[in-house]
């Protein structure tokens, strides 16, 4: 992907990171526009970017918003895909997998919580 270079974005092997940090563009951008985080929140939620980061990345973003959206939706299609060929794989490993997790769901969710209160 070709992208300009910025002091908040550095692309490195393909992925774009938040300046010089180990974030992904991706991952901060998903956080803000899917969870609906602030920049403050973003930044105590990645304490390795600076808020001047955070608030550039959103910008970086908002300038480049459908060549970014174009590339994070392949990339979780990419993601999507190795998953699956991984449960088709290995079957067995993740029917365990989900019945620990349902177990400890059950271990960890109050009583009353069934109540729908």
């Amino acid at each position: 992907m070709a992208v300009a270079q910025t002091p908040y974005v550095e692309e490195r092997a393909g992925v774009l990171y938040v300046g010089a940090t180990r974030v992904t563009v991706s991952s901060l951008i998903a956080a803000w526009r899917n969870e609906g985080y602030t920049a403050e929140e973003l930044q105590l939620g990645f304490p390795a970017t600076s808020l001047a980061q955070v608030y550039g990345t959103i910008a970086y973003y908002l300038d480049h918003q459908a060549e970014l959206d174009r590339a994070f939706a392949d990339e979780d299609a990419r993601y999507q895909q190795q998953r699956s060929r991984d449960r088709d794989a290995d079957p067995t490993f993740y029917q365990r997998l989900e019945e620990r997790r349902t177990h400890l769901r059950q271990r960890l969710t109050p009583p009353d919580a069934s109540d729908g209160v």
